[in-house]
C-alpha cells in the first residue's frame, strides 16, 4: 500500500510540476496576440519569425509581426514595397497564434514527415 502511495505522489508531482512548466512557457502569448497599432516602414533583415495579423474583434489591422534576430518585434503593414518583395520570394507568413499552440502544430507537422 505506501508502494501505491508513494507512486501516486510521484505521478502528482511530476503531473504538477509539467503543468506549471507549460503554464511559464506561455507568458509571452500575449505579446504575439496584441493588436498592431504603431508601425514600422524601414526596412527588416534579417527576419527570423513572421507572423500575418488578420483583422479580428477589437483588432481592425492587416498586418505582418516580424521578429528580427534580437527577438525586437515589429509591426509591419503588408504596403511597402520590400515587404512584398520578400513575400513574393517566398517569407512564410502564417496566420498570427499563441506559440503554445504553434509549438503544438509545429510538433504535429514532425509527426506527420515520419
Amino acid at each position: 500500500m505506501w508502494t501505491s502511495l508513494s507512486v501516486s505522489r510521484w505521478i502528482f508531482l511530476l503531473t504538477l510540476t509539467a503543468v506549471m512548466l507549460f503554464s511559464a512557457s506561455g507568458v509571452d502569448s500575449h505579446r504575439h496576440m496584441k493588436c498592431c497599432k504603431l508601425f514600422r516602414t524601414a526596412k527588416i533583415n534579417p527576419i527570423k519569425h513572421c507572423y500575418k495579423q488578420t483583422p479580428r474583434h477589437r483588432c481592425k489591422h492587416d498586418a505582418y509581426k516580424i521578429t528580427d534576430e534580437n527577438g525586437q518585434l515589429y509591426c509591419v503593414k503588408p504596403t511597402p514595397p520590400w515587404l512584398q518583395e520578400r513575400l513574393k520570394q517566398g517569407l512564410n507568413c502564417p496566420p498570427d497564434i499563441s506559440p503554445n499552440l504553434r509549438t503544438i502544430f509545429e510538433v504535429l507537422d514532425e509527426d506527420e514527415l515520419e
